[in-house]
Parts: C-alpha cells; sequence; structure tokens
C-alpha cells in the first residue's frame, strides 16, 4: 500500500537520526578511555543525571505536543503550528534550565548520594560532578531539540534532522579533539553540549526558512527570563 510505503520512508531517517546521539556519547567515550582509569565511568554517570530532566520532562512535552503539531501540519493551518512549536519549546526551556542549574548546584552532593560506595569512591565523585557541570549546560538544548525534531516530522520531513545532526556529530568530534587538552574528560561533555547548542540553531534557522517567521522574539525574551530566573535559584 502506498501509505505503508511512505511510513517506512519516513520512519528510517528518524531511526538514523536517533541513532546519532549515542553515535556521539560513543565518540566521547571513545576518548576518554585515554585519558585516567575511571573517566569513562564518570562520564557515563554524570551523562545519565543530565538525561534525567530530559527523560521526564523535555520528551514528554515533546510526545504531548506532536500530534497538535501534526493536526496543524495536516490542516494547513500554519499560524497555529507556529503558536504550537513556540509554546513546546518555552515550555521545555521553562522547565530544563532550572533543572540544568539544579544539578550544576547540587550536582556534588546528589551523586555523593546516589553512586558513592563500593569502587565509586570520592574521587570519582569529584570525576563525575566535574563532567556533570558541562554536560548541564547543554541540557536545555538537547530538550529543544525533542521538540524541533516532532516539529520537522509532523511537517513530514524527517531527513532535515538527520543532515543537521550529522553536523552537529562533527562539531562534537571537532570540539572534543579542541578541548580534551586543556579540559580533560570536561572537555568532552563540553564538546557534546556544544554540538547539541549548535544542533538546536540549525535546526531554528532551517524551520524559519522552511515556514517563516516562528516568533523568535518572544521565545528569546522567554529564554532571557528563564535563564535570568534559573541564575538567582542556582
Amino acid at each position: 500500500h502506498p501509505g505503508v510505503r511512505r511510513l517506512f520512508s519516513l520512519i528510517l531517517p528518524v531511526l538514523v537520526g536517533l541513532s546519532i546521539t549515542e553515535l556521539n556519547l560513543f565518540v566521547n567515550q571513545n576518548l576518554a578511555s585515554q585519558l585516567s582509569p575511571g573517566i569513562v565511568a564518570a562520564l557515563r554517570s554524570g551523562q545519565r543525571l543530565m538525561q534525567l530532566p530530559i527523560g521526564v520532562f523535555a520528551i514528554a512535552i515533546a510526545i504531548a505536543v506532536f500530534p497538535t503539531l501534526t493536526e496543524y501540519a495536516a490542516k494547513n493551518e500554519l499560524v497555529s503550528f507556529k503558536i504550537a512549536m513556540s509554546e513546546g519549546v518555552r515550555n521545555v526551556v521553562f522547565i530544563t534550565l532550572p533543572a540544568s542549574t539544579g544539578l550544576i548546584a547540587l550536582g556534588k552532593p546528589l551523586i555523593r548520594l546516589i553512586y558513592e560506595q563500593g569502587k565509586f569512591t570520592p574521587q570519582a565523585t569529584e570525576a563525575t560532578a566535574f563532567a556533570l557541570f558541562f554536560y548541564s549546560l547543554g541540557i536545555f538544548a538537547y530538550s529543544a531539540i525533542h521538540v524541533l525534531s516532532r516539529t520537522f516530522y509532523a511537517l513530514k520531513d524527517t531527513i532535515t534532522p538527520v543532515i543537521v545532526g550529522s553536523i552537529a556529530m562533527i562539531i562534537n568530534i571537532i570540539f572534543s579533539l579542541l578541548l580534551i587538552g586543556p579540559l580533560k574528560h570536561g572537555g568532552l561533555a563540553l564538546a557534546y553540549s556544544m554540538a547539541g547548542v549548535v544542533n538546536m540553531l540549525v535546526l531554528l534557522g532551517v524551520l524559519i526558512h522552511k515556514i517563516g517567521s516562528i516568533n523568535g522574539r518572544v521565545m528569546l525574551i522567554s529564554f532571557i527570563k528563564s535563564l535570568i530566573a534559573s541564575v538567582l535559584m542556582g
């Protein structure tokens, strides 16, 4: 059936796109294996904590807003589509920026509570907290990417997120090689976060080119307000 063939042609790029994040982590962990013993475990532990607010909040919001985006796209109601997309992005940023600040401020005692026992020493806690600090800087970006990717999916464009994600993976590798020297495993975590920010910004740029204005001013003001409140909270 043509609809089934269309479904598979759309879903295959999605599967590839979802694997890019894991490839980025694989690159970071491979580079980290050249550092001191235990650094790979520190990166993995920090990355798990980073994924917590993304999994609990960002993915949940993205999944909830996706049917609305799909409906508006199918009806060609572009104004409502842009409003729903903008609200989705602003909501995940509003929630995940304070979560990022909380992980930065409370990272060390949180890691000590969850992990520090047996072979997970106080030194391992320090190493994990160092990685978590830099991972936390990219939480809002990776959260927004979940909404933005589904925005493209609603428009039946599953190729663009894959292409942009591939570019971000190359950027992650370049920054990892540049930052691993001065910041060690913290540089790998920072490179991962920077790649996420670039991914988010490029997706926004392509989306503007594709559908026109997306209330960027409103989104920017919301981001700045949330950032200021989060910093004060921290």
